[in-house]
């Protein structure tokens, strides 16, 4: 008998950031979990070897929230825009088979502003 496909694992929040920022980052995601929030961090949960981008998208697509921390050096990272728009397509994705409510977006300001073009 052929063995279904695990389930994609829902996590409450998924973190995107400037690599640059990763302590704050994980001193952040390491919070939310203790406060039972099931948290997506690419380097807790990248699996070595697999599409990374893929990946990335899976975790967003079962995320309940981005959380979008924006920094000075947020603007040139094709990563977070890339990230960023995906998030926009999750929360305007009718997400009636997966999560039950609606994705959200929350924008975490560390440092200054940065005028990021992609966000409006």
């Amino acid at each position: 008998m052929p063995q279904r496909p695990l389930a994609p694992p829902v996590y409450d929040c998924f973190l995107s950031y400037r690599s640059a920022r990763f302590d704050w980052v994980e001193t952040l995601a390491r919070n939310l979990v203790s406060q039972g929030l099931s948290v997506f961090l690419d380097r807790w949960g990248l699996i070595p070897g697999e599409d990374f981008p893929t990946q990335l998208d899976g975790a967003l697509k079962a995320s309940r929230a981005g959380l979008l921390v924006a920094s000075p050096d947020t603007v040139d990272s094709e990563w977070v825009r890339n990230e960023w728009n995906r998030m926009l397509a999750n929360r305007s994705a009718d997400r009636s088979g997966g999560a039950a409510a609606p994705f959200r977006i929350v924008p975490l300001l560390l440092g200054p502003m940065p005028a990021l073009p992609f966000i409006r």
